[in-house]
């Protein structure tokens, strides 16, 4: 990857100015430049001959480094020469070695050649590893970086005989920094004066040991360079992060810290300040398995206490925590759904956007019983917690119902009705009485569909349950109807509804049994709800029950299927055309078996029953032989339906008894 950068020459014309520019600057970044590489006070002798200096531009886009040399060439005296690099600040964030940017500026000769400086420059090796700092140099890097960072209000100055004693670690410090950073940030390895008296304060300044009365005690903090060589850097309680940082200068980027603040130091509102902040969140990061996660989020957010600060780090820190082995994830995503439920984190956190869906999504059920013990604890943050509420409602399993009413019961309801689909499960309704009933408060309380209601009807029908039969009937209108039908269709160990269920069910079904066309298994279960009165009053010639009599009884629910059969015998016998004779093929050999052995349902005998001939009194009970005589009255009064009716016979018996009906010496 090449970079293009912009240049400028500055010096000596009737006064120090702009020589020549590969761009037109505006009027006042050119101002600002005229005097920025210009000499800033007297120079020593000697040691100073060039330095290099970078602040942001102002009215620009672009962060201005350059390198300024005395030029003794000159005829008037404090003549220098300055090549100034103009770096776009987009592409600062690039740059992995400043100091390789060293090798790119040119002094000029006396009779400087404009042109040279009049076109971008193109610089590729910029991106070249930064190669950490000699072992030499550990000890003032050290002193530098506490004072810098331990400091951060204050402008730095460190004495040097030479300019180039310390030009490499500033350029070391420089590319440790993340982009915001790193184009605010004010540098000179050759101050002769403070060049922050008259504008912003420079974070840094070197300048000759003879220099050090320009600044004053009270704008800069100024390093004694014989301590920083012969005593270690002072080391604060958190010395952690600065071990961290000056390792990094020896070794860049070997524990990733540069990648770590590049990220995190984005939004954060301070700058030199944020380092140690950033520094030490890196370290708590890298020992992350060593300590409750909760300790580091505390840590946060006493760093970066303003809602709109380090946005990004925050919501890292909850969600996604660092590369560690999955189950210590785990534990840290657990410790972060305490910490925003049971902490006051209204001000640090208070801008962060957890998704608890998506953690949930991974710490359930693994973490069930720890999230449980969340749960039990009373919440802090409000808003938090009803977040939590909802992600657990909707993430909870109807398997799982028991645990939760085990473990949680007050949970119960307040999930359902955040959730009202948990109300499906069947699981909910083999809770006790009084819990039931709770339910159907909360649902009664929440927003639920039509088509949900039919869900909990056909789950209460699962459960066996009869409680608040009649109010879910309500709620639920014709639906309910269905709902009991897909179960009876669905659930293979369905028998019939309980009676309190037939009975709420009943108005339901006659009013769809006379409102129009149904399908073969709605119209059998209508006919099953209604009053018998009701059902031996549906006309043999309606379509839907033609096509009812069409299709095997097989077809149905098998708890329909005899009920069925005696609808089809009742409404056969009372046919006054050979339109009952299909009706009577289909249903009269199912019921007569049902009557041999005794299992008829009783319902369906009370249909079937007034619809009969009476017999002597001592025969009345033989249900068998009322049937048979029911039947023989009926083919004797339509003759031609015989044949179909003798073709649906299912035992020899049964069919021999059907023939002999069609000859005169037949009895009775």
């Amino acid at each position: 990857m090449e970079f293009e950068l912009n240049q400028a020459l500055f010096g000596y014309d009737g006064g120090h100015q702009l020589l020549a520019a590969s761009l037109s600057l505006p009027t006042e970044a050119r101002h600002f430049l005229a005097v920025a590489t210009d000499l800033s006070g007297s120079a020593p002798a000697r040691g100073f001959d060039h330095s290099y200096t970078g602040v942001p531009l102002p009215g620009t886009s672009f962060y201005a480094l350059f390198c300024t040399w005395l030029a003794p060439e000159m005829s008037r005296p404090g003549c220098v020469w300055s090549h100034a690099l103009l770096i776009d600040l987009a592409d600062i964030a690039e740059f992995r070695n400043f100091g390789t940017l060293r090798a790119v500026f040119q002094r000029p000769l006396p009779k400087p050649m404009l042109e040279e400086f009049s076109h971008p420059l193109r610089v590729s090796d910029a991106l070249k590893a930064p190669l950490g700092l000699s072992a030499s140099r550990e000890t003032i890097a050290g002193h530098l970086l506490a004072t810098l960072y331990g400091e951060p209000e204050r402008s730095v100055v460190m004495p040097a005989t030479d300019a180039s004693a310390h030009e490499e670690l500033i350029f070391a410090l420089w590319s440790q920094q993340w982009p915001r950073l790193r184009r605010n940030f004010r540098f000179s390895t050759g101050s002769f004066s403070d060049r922050g008296r008259e504008g912003p304060a420079f974070d840094i300044q070197i300048t000759p040991e003879g220099n050090l009365s320009s600044w004053h005690p009270n704008r800069a903090l100024v390093l004694n360079s014989r301590e920083m060589e012969s005593s270690a850097p002072i080391r604060r309680n958190d010395a952690l992060w600065f071990r961290l940082a000056l390792n990094d200068l020896l070794r860049p980027d070997s524990l990733e810290f540069r990648k770590f603040v590049r990220i995190y130091g984005a939004d954060v509102t301070s700058l030199r300040a944020a380092f140690v902040p950033l520094a030490r969140i890196h370290a708590r990061f890298a020992t992350a398995s060593a300590e409750s996660w909760t300790l580091t989020l505390r840590a946060i957010a006493t760093d970066f206490p303003a809602p709109s600060e380090a946005g990004t780090l925050k919501l890292a820190s909850l969600s996604k925590p660092p590369s560690i082995s999955a189950e210590a994830r785990l534990d840290h995503l657990v410790d972060s759904i305490g910490f925003l439920c049971h902490e006051d984190t209204t001000g640090a956190f208070g801008q962060v956007n957890f998704d608890f869906k998506t953690a949930l999504a991974e710490l359930w059920p693994a973490r069930r019983e720890a999230l449980g013990a969340t749960l039990a604890r009373p919440p802090v943050t409000e808003a938090r917690w009803h977040a939590l509420e909802k992600a657990l409602a909707d993430r909870i399993g109807a398997e799982e119902i028991p645990w939760l009413w085990e473990t949680h019961p007050g949970l119960l309801v307040p999930f359902i009705r955040l959730n009202p689909d948990l109300a499906a499960a069947p699981e909910v309704w083999r809770l006790p009485d009084r819990t039931q009933w709770a339910v159907i408060e909360g649902l009664e309380a929440a927003a639920v569909s039509q088509p949900l209601w039919r869900e909990i009807t056909r789950a209460m029908l699962t459960a066996g349950t009869t409680v608040a039969a009649r109010e879910v009937t309500q709620r639920a209108g014709p639906i309910a109807l269905d709902g009991a039908l897909d179960w009876l269709i669905k659930d293979s160990s369905a028998n019939l509804p309980p009676p309190l269920w037939r009975k709420v069910l009943r108005p339901l079904a006659e009013e769809r049994l006379t409102g129009g066309m149904l399908t073969a298994p709605e119209l059998a279960f209508c006919a099953v709800l209604v009053r018998p009165s009701i059902a031996a009053g549906l006309s043999p010639t309606r379509a839907d029950l033609r096509a009812l009599n069409s299709e095997s009884l097989e077809t149905l629910p098998a708890p329909l299927r005899l009920p069925t059969a005696f609808l089809l015998v009742t409404l056969g016998i009372q046919a006054s055309s050979e339109i009952g004779a299909p009706l009577l093929a289909c249903g009269f050999f199912p019921v007569y078996e049902a009557l041999e052995g005794a299992t008829e349902p009783p319902e369906a005998w009370r249909l079937l029953q007034p619809h009969l001939p009476m017999l002597w009194f001592w025969e009345e009970w033989d249900r068998c032989l009322r049937l048979r005589r029911a039947l023989e009255n009926w083919v004797q009064s339509h003759p031609g339906t015989l044949g179909t009716i003798l073709a649906a016979a299912r035992k020899p018996s049964h069919r021999k008894w059907l023939e002999s009906l069609g000859r005169p010496s037949a009895p009775g």
